[in-house]
């Protein structure tokens, strides 16, 4: 049978028993009071007693005096400098030098390749900061943009080949990236400007007329069809680009770069709604049309002789049907049964066929 934890023969770590306290001394009645008890004297006798054998101790046995001070290993009286030799150094030590690449910052944007770096640097919309170029040897389009970057007094660094990968997220830098802000959007107000008649026509001299295209991409989130779109605006001469405050393409460094660096100049607007701004470009004379896979008018049939408003659908949905309602009609590309054209493929051809017979503008501001 198991014995009673609480037993206190069983309890091996039981507290010990509180010490008794000495019996207190009463006064007899006539008797003068005491301010101590016996109790207390005698323990101030044996502190007492105490104090006295820690002093015979000490004057038996006296401390040794403290000698001078030793000085520090690296200071002008230590032992190398007794020799006559220097110290060593933190940077002296063996081992090769820890190497600290570039770093990638948070709200930085990283855009590389030589066609859109040399483009931010011409436009100037980008706030820079530093450009980095790859260690060794420099091509002819790597000093073109160390050269430029001195031009605007901006900083220089040079890092190896992985590290610019790293601070690109891609390995088709070609050996350049650039640190900078984001790219900014125009406001509606803007794109809505660019509807305006041509200088040209306006004053009435014999210049051929210019007519505003505008591209509006619907919900296209895709960064390399957003580059590649605005890569054959401007191939083709479209007036600028206008996309929605959300669900959309960012101006990223990918999208600068399947762009090849045509986004750094191009003529960029974000509108909250665009079923209001497209009620906005009708008011203004221009027409809108919405490219459709099928139903619609077939593309080479139709020649444009009025400022103009292209919409594009998204890469998969297509387009919403609301931004479909607000558009005057509706083109479609002849295409083989069973196959289509991406988005990007698809803008070029519409873009192509509504350019033939005008004449080229430019998609900078």
């Amino acid at each position: 049978m198991s014995k009673d934890p609480r037993d206190s023969s069983s309890f091996s770590n039981r507290r010990p028993p509180r010490r008794a306290r000495p019996a207190q001394h009463r006064a007899e009645p006539g008797e003068p009071r005491s301010r101590t008890s016996p109790g207390r004297a005698e323990e101030r006798a044996q502190r007492e007693d105490w104090k006295r054998g820690r002093e015979q101790v000490r004057s038996e046995h006296p401390r040794r005096e403290r000698g001078p001070e030793r000085p520090e290993h690296n200071s002008p009286r230590g032992p190398y400098a007794q020799h006559g030799v220097r110290p060593p150094q933190r940077e002296e030590r063996a081992g090769p030098p820890r190497h600290i690449g570039p770093q990638r910052r948070p709200g930085t944007f990283y855009l590389y390749g030589i066609n859109p770096i040399a483009r931010a640097l011409e436009v100037g919309k980008r706030k820079l900061y530093r450009l980095w170029l790859r260690e060794g040897r420099l091509s002819e389009g790597l000093e073109a943009l160390q050269a430029a970057m001195q031009a605007h007094g901006l900083p220089i660094g040079l890092a190896p080949v992985e590290d610019l990968t790293t601070l690109a997220g891609s390995d088709s830098h070609q050996g350049a990236v650039l640190e900078c802000g984001p790219l900014p959007f125009g406001e509606e107000a803007e794109a809505l400007a660019l509807l305006e008649p041509d200088a040209a026509s306006a004053e009435g001299v014999d210049a051929p007329r210019k007519l505003p295209l505008i591209v509006v991409l619907d919900q296209v989130e895709d960064p390399q069809n957003f580059g590649a779109i605005v890569r054959s605006c401007a191939v083709f001469g479209a007036t600028g680009v206008v996309v929605p405050r959300h669900h959309k393409a960012p101006p990223s460094p990918a999208a600068s770069k399947a762009s090849a660096g045509e986004l750094e100049s191009c003529a960029l607007f974000e509108v909250a709604n665009l079923s209001r701004f497209l009620d906005a470009c009708k008011e203004r004379g221009a027409w809108t049309a919405a490219t459709v896979t099928e139903g619609g008018q077939p593309l080479s049939s139709y020649r444009r002789d009025t400022p103009m408003v292209l919409v594009v659908g998204n890469e998969g949905r297509g387009m919403r049907p609301l931004v479909e309602k607000h558009c005057d009609f509706r083109l479609t590309i002849p295409v083989k049964p069973g196959t289509s054209l991406n988005v990007s493929a698809a803008t070029a051809v519409a873009l192509y066929e509504l350019t033939r017979g005008q004449p080229v503008s430019a998609i900078e501001e």
